[in-house]
This record gives C-alpha cells, structure tokens and sequence, in this order.
C-alpha cells in the first residue's frame, strides 16, 4: 500500500520529560536517544517503522510497523513489553491517549483502530471506504478524529468535515465547506482544526464547528500546503513552495512572511511557540518570530546529497532524516541554541 515517502524512510519523535528521543530510520532498529548518546535499541526485524510515538510518561513508546503490528517499548532498555492484537491494515498514524491506556491508529485508506495498552486488544475498529473518506486525523485526546466525506458525485467541490466519537462513533461537531479539499491539521490542544482547501485555509472550533478564521491567500491552488499550529493554536505557519506565512489564530491575519531561498519541505513549532524550525532542502532554519530574526542557518548537506524529508523538535534538539540517491539512510541532530550538531547517522 501506498504511504508517504517521508514516512517510510524515517520517523522521529520527541518528549520533553526526561528529554529524549526515539528516531527509526526505515528497516533499522528504533534508536532512543538521550542527552546526545543513543540509550536504547528496539529491533522489529524485517519491518519498516511507520509511525512512534511516546507515552506520556516517557518511559514507555509505541510503534507501528509494515506488517500491521504495533508493540509497546521500554524506553530505558529496548526490551519489548507487549504485542498489540494485530490490525487489518498497517497504521501510518500512531496517539496514545492522556492517562497511557489507550493507544488509537489511523491511516490512509481508511482505517481506525483504538487499543487497551494494558492488554493488547482492540476496543474498536472502524472502516470507510476510500472513494468516500479522506484525511483522517486522531486528536491528541485519543478520543476523537475527524474525517471528510465528499458529497455525491465524489469529484463535487462541497463536502464536510466530521468530528466523531473513537468511543461510540457520535458526530460531534460538523460543517459543510464549498472548496476542493487538500489536507486537515489538528492543534496540539485539540480544540482547534485547520482545514487545508485549494484557494483557502480555514480555521475552525473543534469542540463546536463554528469558523473562527477565514485565512485567505493562505494558500495556491497548485501547491499543496505543509501546515504547523502552535500548542494552543495562537499561530499557523503555512509553508508554500519558497515562501512561509505565519498567521494569528487569534486575529486570522497574516503576522508576516518569510521568504526562502528553497522549496520548504517542512515547518514545525517549537513548543514555546515563539521559535519555528523550517526544514529546506539542503538547509535547515531556525526564526525567533518574536525578535523577527533569523537565529541559526544549519547546513543539511549538498542538495543533491541528501533528500532530507523528516523534520522533529524538542528540548531544544532540531532533528532532520531523510535518503540519498543511493538510497542510504540519514539522520542529523542538532543544538537549536548553540546550532552545533550533536549526531550524524548513516545506514547504508
């Protein structure tokens, strides 16, 4: 089956307490690593690594690999602590639930399943055909996700979005929108939602439906947008092509736009939301958007070297992964402070 690229050759993620991370590049054991040393192996032989994801404890992650299996891992050791019941189809998307009992997996085609990560077993699972369903997104909570559904014919430009239930499958919230749809982007608060159109980004009120921005000229019709909210959704960073607009989610008007010197593959938050990682193909960026100045320039490799295509942050770690042309396997870390680069990796 069909998955992105990105997601395939590489996988990072990063939890604040205790600072570490766990980065899985392609078939290669999940490394976890910790204040600049690599603390632990997770071997899942034979298998791409599609989606981690970390407990909220820390002590713990999940993966998800190729074959349909996702397996929880002790952080400190590598050492596998529990198989979970096996799904029908492979999960691209891995969240684990606030209080750590729940694990929910979604994925392109359709499929949602929700786990007891004590036990193994799947709670609930659910299915919708392709032709109808598009761009299906677990809430941080682990306990909704939000779908779009094209009206009849499936080429119409009206459709909704849906909030449901993962418990019960109960709409929650939903709303009727009149453009070609291109993608969906949840806050890391849940409360907010962006949906991504091809003239318009629009910003809505997960808990309700209601509109709350109309983000015009957020977006080109030929470009599909690569989007980041901050933690409580006070701003939206919408890269397109050489160009990154930062919009207010308070205001809904455009903050200011940082022009590129390439085509930006990648943005993401910094947890405080006052500094964002903008991941070009050959050069890695780092912008105070308080100060409006750039604070570091990280040189990633010649651009034709290194297809980098995964971009992580945390603690104050900037991470990139991606492949060169003869398919090898990279992985770069960086201090975002002092910009000096902690760990090279590569997997030939």
């Amino acid at each position: 089956p069909w998955l992105p690229e990105e997601v395939v050759h590489s996988v990072m993620r990063f939890v604040p307490q205790p600072p570490q991370a766990v980065m899985v590049l392609g078939d290669l054991p999940a490394m976890v690593w910790r204040r600049g040393e690599r603390a632990a192996r997770a071997h899942s032989p034979h298998q791409h690594t599609l989606a981690v994801t970390f407990f909220p404890a820390g002590d713990r992650f999940a993966t998800s690999t190729s074959d349909g299996t996702v397996t929880i891992w002790e952080a400190a050791t590598g050492r596998r602590l529990l198989h979970m019941q096996r799904a029908r189809t492979a999960m691209s998307n891995l969240v684990v639930s606030p209080g750590g009992d729940r694990i929910a997996g979604s994925n392109n085609f359709g499929t949602i399943t929700v786990w007891d990560a004590h036990t193994g077993q799947i709670l609930a699972s659910k299915f919708y055909e392709s032709r109808w369903w598009k761009s299906i997104r677990i809430f941080p909570d682990a306990d909704r996700y939000i779908t779009i559904r094209h009206w009849n014919p499936p080429w119409s430009r009206r459709h909704t979005w849906a909030i449901r239930s993962l418990r019960t499958g109960e709409v929650l919230a939903t709303w009727l929108v009149f453009d070609t749809p291109r993608g969906v982007f949840v806050a890391p608060c849940g409360t907010r939602v962006v949906t991504a159109g091809r003239t318009h980004l629009r910003l809505w009120n997960a808990s309700t439906g209601a509109l709350v921005h109309e983000l015009r000229d957020a977006t080109r019709a030929d470009v599909w947008p690569v989007v980041a909210l901050t933690a409580g959704a006070g701003r939206v960073a919408v890269a397109e092509a050489s160009a990154v607009g930062i919009w207010s989610g308070v205001r809904g008007n455009l903050e200011r736009r940082i022009a590129s010197e390439g085509f930006v593959h990648r943005v993401v938050f910094f947890a405080e939301g006052t500094r964002l990682a903008i991941m070009e193909r050959h050069a890695l960026l780092i912008w105070d958007l308080v100060a409006r100045k750039l604070m570091r320039d990280l040189y990633l490799g010649e651009p034709d070297a290194v297809r980098f295509t995964s971009l992580a942050v945390g603690g104050g770690i900037v991470a990139a992964c991606g492949v060169d042309p003869f398919g090898d396997q990279r992985a770069q870390i960086w201090d975002a402070d002092s910009g000096r680069r902690l760990q090279a990796w590569r997997r030939e």
